[in-house]
C-alpha cells in the first residue's frame, strides 16, 4: 500500500501542478485536455510502462510487477529503492 501511494505522489509531482489541475478539470467538467497535458500524460505513461517492461524482462521475471513499476517510476524522479539495486542483472 505504501508503494502505491508513493507511486501516485511521485507521478503527480512529476507531471506538475498545471497538468494535474487540467486532468482534474477534465474529470469534473469533461472539458478537452490541452495539447500540453495530453503530451505530458502520454509521455509519462509511455516512460513508466516501457521502463517497467524492460526492467521486468531484464530480470527474467524475478521482480514482481509492482516492484518493476516502482523502480521504473522512482529511477526517473525520486530515487527510492524497494529492492537491492546491486542484485539486479547487468546487461
Amino acid at each position: 500500500m505504501i508503494q502505491i501511494v508513493t507511486i501516485i505522489l511521485i507521478v503527480m509531482g512529476g507531471m506538475g501542478y498545471y497538468v494535474v489541475f487540467d486532468c482534474m478539470e477534465f474529470i469534473r467538467r469533461r472539458d478537452r485536455l490541452t495539447i500540453h497535458t495530453r503530451l505530458v500524460v502520454i509521455a509519462t505513461i509511455f516512460c513508466i510502462i516501457s521502463g517497467a517492461v524492460m526492467l521486468g524482462l531484464a530480470e527474467h521475471g524475478q521482480l514482481s510487477v509492482l516492484d518493476a513499476f516502482f523502480q521504473s517510476i522512482t529511477a526517473r524522479t525520486a530515487g527510492f529503492n524497494t529492492i537491492n539495486i546491486s542484485d539486479l542483472q547487468t546487461l
